[in-house]
């Protein structure tokens, strides 16, 4: 690391920011991204609750080359994907290395993440009061039931994590 009269000084930073909003029957994920070289901002439509990529745009507001630019035309590449089991090996084919930009890209798989996370929010707030009262295991089965690619999708919605066998073991 390179220091400087005892310090150690900074070589990059980057700070990315995401907010999800309810747009009807849509979930629209912004986001930012702010470095040392770039500042860019990213919007996405994706619809409720399936998650599909329904309207994209970005905008390249500071950055190193002007050959940069293309990477915006490109974003359309990623429409009708879905958000969720396998999300970033498909946008990375459809709008990786040289037929776009690595850091919409980034911001782009952020905003997939996020949506996932939007959809239970959204599903929550749609829910009736009664779904309150339901035993978590019960919930978890069900969405297990109508969100099937939870499953496996990390530790706690594994097959192997106590949460999902619990669930999976209660009757239908």
């Amino acid at each position: 690391m390179s220091e400087k009269k005892g310090e150690i000084m900074n070589l990059f930073e980057r700070d990315i920011e995401i907010k999800a909003k309810d747009s009807g029957d849509l979930i629209t994920i912004d986001g930012w991204l702010t470095d040392s070289y770039h500042e860019m901002t990213l919007s996405v439509d994706f619809s409720f609750p399936d998650l599909i990529i329904k309207r994209i745009e970005g905008k390249m507001i500071r950055y190193p080359h002007q050959d940069c630019l293309p990477g915006i035309d490109s974003l359309k590449n990623v429409l009708g994907i879905r958000a969720g089991r396998n999300f970033f090996q498909k946008i990375e084919e459809a709008y990786g290395g040289p037929r776009g930009c690595v850091h919409l890209l980034n911001l782009l798989y952020e905003a997939g993440l996020a949506s996932v996370q939007a959809r239970f929010a959204k599903t929550k707030l749609l829910s009736p009061e009664e779904m309150e009262a339901i035993p978590k295991e019960r919930l978890i089965k069900m969405y297990l039931k109508f969100q099937p690619g939870m499953r496996d999708s990390c530790i706690a919605w594994s097959n192997e994590s106590p949460m999902v066998k619990e669930a999976d073991s209660l009757p239908e």
